[in-house]
């Protein structure tokens, strides 16, 4: 999937810069979370009705903060080990309340013995990109 940016931090205001940082550092306090499995925080990276929809060849689609949870937590606590590098998170669009992004990563990982993740892989290296769709909340954080 290609997107292409209209942002542009050179023009953007001081608000628009100070978006663009809060929501790249939730791409890393997400990350971080993951690998350290910190649900509380992870659960709170997500917007009630944040969407998470990883296509093909995953085939993974989630709505709401409560299924995202239980997802990424028992994908995550199938595995022996589990890390979640990003490599570069780049601001698409920021339009006052909402935003896209997309961030490159790789991930590696060690199944546990008969946890059935990646159709009983013993491990995995993944390298993807992610598209991103940003919203602050009400209570002005920026989520997923």
């Amino acid at each position: 999937m290609s997107a292409q940016s209209s942002f542009r931090v050179e023009y953007a205001s001081s608000r628009q810069r100070d978006d663009a940082a809060a929501i790249q550092y939730l791409v890393r306090r997400y990350t971080d979370a993951v690998n350290h499995r910190e649900w509380d925080t992870v659960r709170d990276c997500w917007d009630e009705d944040g969407v998470w929809d990883l296509g093909p060849p995953v085939n993974v689609r989630k709505t709401g903060r409560d299924d995202i949870m239980a997802e990424v937590r028992s994908t995550v606590e199938a595995m022996k080990f589990f890390f979640q590098m990003p490599h570069a998170s780049t601001i698409l669009s920021l339009d006052n309340d909402q935003a896209t992004g997309r961030t490159s990563l790789h991930e590696i990982a060690k199944m546990k013995p008969g946890s059935g993740v990646m159709d009983g892989a013993e491990g995995m290296s993944i390298h993807a990109s992610y598209l991103d769709k940003f919203v602050r909340s009400s209570d002005g954080q920026w989520r997923f």
